[in-house]
């Protein structure tokens, strides 16, 4: 019996009918993901003095004298959302933009200043893009005092107590490690590794000797020999897809991967091709944001550091400020990790090879991986009086 033939015009039905059902697929299976990631960042945003806002055509402008803002949930036009505040009756202090598109008029700015509300807005790549403070105090005392203090003794005092912060915080984030060790997910990751004693035990006995440390520099090498030895103990922990994901997304998805970014420009952690490292970039870039505001807000000089190296148009001495507390967003970040089973569109990958992550993922992140400002504005507060009582 011979078969009929399929000439080629029903061949190429045929493969239009395989593509559409593909996509009507693929846009149900972002749509429950979505939602999924919405339910939650809502749960953790209840009762929050913060505003996220996402999304394509979102606006912050000034309508009968109160505060309108629209966006988007889960990216649709169809689910609109506008929240309108009005002076002196709302508990709102910040609102974080991760839109693509959108605007904010210039009596709007006026508005959240007067209401002392800090605009934060970040690109879809993590980067922070600006922060618009209620203040822009500036104090020609205290940045004269920031270069003299860079210039002697007190800054290698300053990068000393920066720096033990910041390894007794990586410290606490290995222990926290320990929560997760026993279950079944983390097999490939036991087997990995022969632990003669915990693993923070190494950088106990390291940060005792940092006083004994007798220049800048010579901090800076101490910090990333630790910093080597605090990423090699999170290399390996594993990533849970959903049984659907696991069979497309690439295998070094599975697990976090070394800090340093196999495909980026400078040889650094930026352009991160790990699902862990592209959301811990997210998270560091509100991290930085958070620093800066508080940092203008009491009159230091963002430009002038202690630790880090000056650069020209960069705000350094943020970098000093959040060094103490880039450990405590690893933690979050694995929390978030550990607790989540991801799916696929939760992240998606550049033709580079980079990864990057949903939008609802972005406003999850945002909602669940900060530091409360008030341990920031602590913080500064610490290096401003150190500033004054030399």
């Amino acid at each position: 019996m011979t078969l009929p033939m399929i000439s080629d015009e029903h061949k190429e039905r045929i493969a239009e009918i395989d593509r559409e059902t593909e996509r009507l697929t693929a846009l149900e299976e972002t749509r429950q993901i979505e939602s999924r990631m919405e339910k939650l960042t809502n749960l953790k945003m209840r009762n929050s003095d913060t505003i996220v806002l996402s999304g394509h055509g979102c606006y912050i402008k000034v309508r009968n004298d109160g505060l309108a803002v629209e966006y988007s949930v889960s990216g649709s036009q169809e689910n609109v959302r506008v929240l309108t505040m009005h002076r002196g009756v709302h508990r709102i202090k910040q609102i974080i933009v991760v839109a693509k598109s959108g605007y904010i008029s210039l009596d709007a700015i006026e508005w959240t200043a007067n209401q002392g509300i800090t605009v934060i807005m970040l690109n879809f790549k993590g980067e922070l893009i600006t922060v618009l403070t209620p203040q822009q105090s500036r104090n020609a005392k205290l940045s004269y005092l920031q270069i003299q203090a860079s210039e002697s003794p007190l800054s290698l005092t300053i990068s000393k107590e920066l720096i033990r912060q910041k390894t007794l915080a990586q410290i606490e984030t290995l222990k926290s490690i320990d929560e997760y060790k026993h279950t079944r997910v983390f097999k490939k990751y036991r087997a990995a590794r022969v632990w003669s004693g915990p693993p923070w035990i190494l950088l106990e006995n390291e940060v005792s000797t940092l006083q004994q440390l007798d220049s800048v520099e010579a901090v800076r090498v101490f910090e990333a020999n630790l910093a080597m030895y605090y990423w090699s103990e999170l290399n390996g922990i594993p990533i849970k897809f959903d049984r659907v994901a696991r069979k497309s997304i690439p295998p070094h998805w599975l697990s976090i991967s070394q800090r340093i970014s196999d495909v980026s420009y400078f040889h650094n952690a930026h352009q991160a091709s790990n699902p862990y490292h592209s959301a811990l970039n997210f998270a560091y870039a509100l991290l930085e944001a958070q620093c800066l505001e508080a940092i203008t807000l009491s009159g230091l000089d963002p430009s002038i550091p202690f630790l880090h190296s000056y650069q020209e148009n960069k705000h350094a001495l943020v970098w000093d400020v959040m060094e103490c507390w880039r450990a405590s967003i690893d933690y979050l970040v694995i929390e978030l990790f550990q607790r989540t089973t991801f799916s696929k569109g939760d992240f998606y990958q550049e033709l580079t090879g980079e990864v990057r992550l949903s939008e609802e993922l972005r406003r999850y992140i945002i909602a669940s991986c900060r530091v409360d400002n008030i341990s920031i504005d602590r913080q500064v507060r610490w290096l401003r009086s150190t500033l004054l009582e030399q």
